[in-house]
């Protein structure tokens, strides 16, 4: 939205303002206003509706036009992310960053409906959780990623994820819980509400129906980027054990998120449905070095580099021309020291 628009106003007299759902009138209810809203949000005291009163007409979810709502879902993801950076350090270094793009470019290339500008996001944070944006920005926690053990279990969450994004549920989701949210606490504290619509998201998941769609998906797209879904059995069957001792950690992902067991039995079956091999690519190695520059800032010097250790013979090292180098510039130094001194070489 236009950051120079004048600040929203309250309504004066909310009596004229019926509910869309009662069709009672709304006397007495005070009008929400917040900094990114221009609209007002009314309250119905009888049946507790929330909806929204511009310009003398009543806007509710069901009768927002498309692009009015991918214009306020976007303001609201805007609002959401600036207040999760102040809560959550963001990791943003080069050589994650390199690798993470480059695997959000090959997942969304085979998911139809991508988002325009997908984007992984590192949340420091030791919980497991994953949030994705309409814009198709993936907020992940480092907890989650050092939980997994190699790309191909990366990949299947990554693209559960993009799965969300790519659907209209993430926006509206987004502008409920983030309107609900302020509306409780009367506008009071904004960061505390787009705080708690966070948490909500991350606590809620989208419904047991979207979710193991979402599944599908991914199921679809990891196989597809010819990774071994062998690995997907076994990240799954890790958050069923963790369930099973009441890890804390693993509560909120596990809630979100239809059990395991029925998520195994859903991917058991895409196997049945597609013709597609196990056998495929895990990148062990290289993911897990990533995880680790994620949190703990190794010096590697490029994602090449590190996906190059696997496929360099075992037993030889890259030749170190640096060191070479210097050898020899040290010694020319040395020798013209001697020559300019008029000291004898020998």
């Amino acid at each position: 939205m236009d950051a120079t628009v004048e600040p929203p106003k309250l309504i004066e007299d909310t009596t004229t303002a019926p509910c869309p759902h009662c069709e009672e009138p709304v006397p007495e209810t005070a009008a929400i206003s917040t900094h990114l809203f221009r609209e007002s949000i009314c309250r119905c005291d009888r049946c507790s509706t929330r909806f929204f009163w511009e310009a003398g007409e009543i806007v509710t979810e069901e009768s927002v036009p498309q692009d009015g709502e991918v214009e306020l879902a976007h303001a609201v993801e805007m609002e959401m992310q600036q207040t999760l950076a102040t809560r959550w350090a963001l990791v943003d270094r080069v050589t994650v960053r390199r690798y993470l793009n480059g695997l959000t470019r090959r997942l969304v290339s085979h998911l139809p409906g991508a988002p325009e500008a997908p984007r992984v996001t590192l949340c420091d944070d030791p919980g497991w959780w994953a949030l994705a944006m309409p814009s198709g920005t993936v907020l992940l926690s480092t907890g989650l990623l050092a939980s997994l053990e190699d790309e191909a279990e990366f990949a299947f969450v990554l693209a559960h994820e993009f799965a969300h994004a790519a659907s209209r549920d993430v926006a509206m989701k987004m502008v409920r819980l983030g309107v609900d949210s302020l509306s409780k606490n009367d506008g009071q504290d904004a960061e505390k509400g787009w705080l708690d619509a966070a948490e909500d998201m991350i606590a809620l998941g989208f419904g047991r129906e979207r979710e193991h769609a979402a599944d599908e998906v991914a199921f679809r797209v990891t196989a597809e980027c010819g990774y071994d879904l062998r690995s997907v059995d076994r990240f799954l069957d890790r958050v069923t054990d963790r369930v099973r001792v009441q890890d804390p950690v693993v509560t909120r992902y596990a809630v979100a998120h239809p059990s395991s067991k029925e998520r195994k039995r859903r991917l058991d079956s895409f196997r049945h449905r597609q013709p597609i091999s196990d056998a495929g690519r895990i990148n062990r190695e290289p993911f897990r070095r990533i995880a680790v520059a994620a949190t703990r800032d190794p010096s590697w010097e490029s994602v090449d580099e590190l996906r190059g250790v696997e496929s360099r013979p075992a037993g030889r090292s890259r030749p170190r021309w640096g060191l070479w180098l210097a050898w020899a510039t040290l010694g020319g130094l040395v020798i013209l020291a001697w020559r300019l001194l008029g000291a004898p070489l020998g």
